[in-house]
């Protein structure tokens, strides 16, 4: 007998059987609806009497005629107030829109009205605004933050350190500030002329001895950035020559110096904790001189002023710490502070200067054109608008058909002029013939010879080979005025003390809220209980 296949037999058919098995299904159903309705008829009119269905013989027939007349006519007169419900209800309804269409439109014109009224308040709103912000010169708040912080970094600093760039000294100072710290007879101040490097050894040695003549003044190179500590490094002292592994070949000059002169201090009061407060307009390295001298970084630096918000404390040692505060911002209303004025000294981002073309005419005016001729591969211009003219064709800032924006153009030129591409340094020639002071506490006298050594020996001489020093005519120097100086401390101060207010006021609300709700628990546990 032969063996029967343990294969699976297939479940596939003709498309002849498959399409005769849909046919015959469709009509089957077909049928059973048309019996559906069949019977539905059937059942409707099965149980129904009519005087049709009444024989002649059925003894009490006339009686029950009278009863199907009557239900006859109380069925009729059931549809006919149906029906008339149904009229009356359309007309309410018709009623009722042609209502809500009138109170719609009027709402539409009270709507109107509304957003219209709105409309005019947001653009009053703006045009506020737009006046306000035309009439405030701090938008981000850094004058705020630097005289908010001011006080509270002279208070808690002995020393307070104020950073001078080293191209335009005088125009870096602020003289009112200086007396302010000088007021507090336990207080210190010590001139520091960073980015020493950017000037000739014999203009160093020139704005050092003028100042000097006042102030302790030290001159240092600040280092610009520092490696990170790796994640493999083991060992403390790994790490420690991993942070002071510069990125910059060139390295500091005149750190050690600085520090020495802190620590005699330090040493001279018998103190055994020194605080010293970095004091400065923007951009002139108050957080590369803090990084440097503790040797990593502690704090973010940039080219765009205004980095630096709040005070920031870091530890040099065990003995000194070290302050960052915001930088120094002119006040409000300070007749002789311009936008120009705020170029020359950084102290503005370059995209809000209100007039960028007025700055580099006042740029023009004290830098030799020669030097941009050949720094920028230029012809000869005669006017600002020619040198910006071949100044965008250089750098390839056209727009279609090679046309320039002189806007654009001076706000690139100013970008050069703040980052330190333009070379310049103003001279101190006309300021001589003061004699330095010595202070007994600082032991300046060592640390003036040994700044001599270790600082301006290394910088180039103005009449060296490579050396790239032009001298441009100093700034217009602006004069802090005592009582603009004063009244931006107090209303700074006002307005810390509103904000503090403000802080009160919401954290008492947020306890009222927390204790609120820690209180509707507790009744619903107390009725639950009831």
């Amino acid at each position: 007998m032969p063996l029967k296949s343990k294969k699976s037999r297939s479940k596939r058919v003709t498309l002849k059987t498959k399409y005769k098995i849909i046919r015959k299904v469709k009509e089957h159903r077909k049928k059973e609806r048309k019996l559906e309705k069949q019977n539905a008829k059937k059942k409707k009119g099965a149980h129904r009497v009519t005087a049709a269905s009444i024989p002649n013989e059925w003894p009490f027939r006339a009686e029950l005629l009278k009863e199907l007349e009557l239900k006859q006519k109380h069925e009729e007169a059931l549809e006919e107030e149906k029906k008339q419900k149904r009229k009356e209800q359309r007309a309410e309804n018709k009623r009722k829109a042609r209502e809500e269409n009138e109170k719609s439109v009027e709402q539409l014109k009270e709507e109107a009205e509304s957003r219209q009224l709105k409309l005019d308040i947001l653009k009053k709103a703006r045009v506020a605004a737009q006046e306000k912000a035309k009439r405030n010169d701090d938008p981000d708040g850094s004058r705020r933050a630097f005289y908010s912080t001011f006080v509270p970094l002279v208070e808690r600093s002995d020393v307070v350190v104020m950073v001078l760039d080293a191209r335009d000294p005088l125009n870096y100072r602020c003289v009112e500030a200086e007396r302010y710290v000088l007021s507090h007879t336990d207080k210190q101040v010590v001139l520091l002329l960073n980015k020493i490097d950017l000037i000739p050894r014999e203009s160093a040695k020139q704005w050092l001895a003028y100042l000097r003549a006042e102030l302790p003044t030290v001159a240092m190179k600040s280092q610009h950035a520092y490696k990170q500590p790796s994640k493999k490094a083991s060992n403390r002292k790994e790490k420690r020559a991993r942070l002071h592994d510069a990125e910059d070949d060139e390295g500091e000059l005149g750190a050690d110096t600085v520090k020495k002169m802190l620590r005699n201090y330090a040493r001279s009061q018998k103190r055994e904790s020194l605080t010293v407060g970095l004091v400065g307009f923007a951009n002139v390295g108050k957080s590369c001189i803090l990084n440097t001298l503790v040797g990593s970084q502690a704090a973010p630096t940039g080219n765009t002023p205004g980095i630096t918000r709040e005070l920031q404390e870091v530890e040099m040692d065990k003995t000194i710490t070290l302050l960052d505060s915001p930088a120094i911002i002119f006040p409000r209303k300070d007749e002789n502070y311009s936008p120009q004025a705020a170029v020359f000294r950084n102290t503005t981002r370059v995209d809000r200067i209100p007039d960028p073309i007025s700055a580099v005419e006042e740029i023009l005016k004290s830098y030799p054109a020669e030097n941009l001729m050949e720094l920028y591969q230029i012809s000869h211009f005669d006017t600002c608008d020619e040198f910006l003219q071949q100044f965008a064709v250089a750098r390839g800032k056209l727009k279609k058909g090679a046309t320039v924006i002189p806007e654009s153009a001076a706000r690139l030129l100013l970008q050069d002029w703040a980052s330190g591409k333009i070379p310049h340094y103003a001279s101190c020639t006309q300021l001589k013939g003061r004699k330095p002071k010595h202070s007994t506490d600082f032991q300046t006298k060592e640390i003036y010879q040994q700044g001599l050594s270790s600082v301006l020996e290394a910088l180039p001489s103005v009449e060296g080979e490579d050396a790239v020093f032009v001298e441009v005519e100093s700034a217009p120097q602006v004069v802090m005025d005592k009582e603009g100086f004063t009244a931006e401390l107090k209303l700074a101060f006002e307005d810390s003390e509103d904000e503090e207010e403000e802080e009160e006021e919401e954290e008492e609300e947020e306890e009222e809220e927390e204790e609120e709700e820690e209180e509707v628990p507790k009744l619903k546990e107390k009725k639950a209980k009831k």
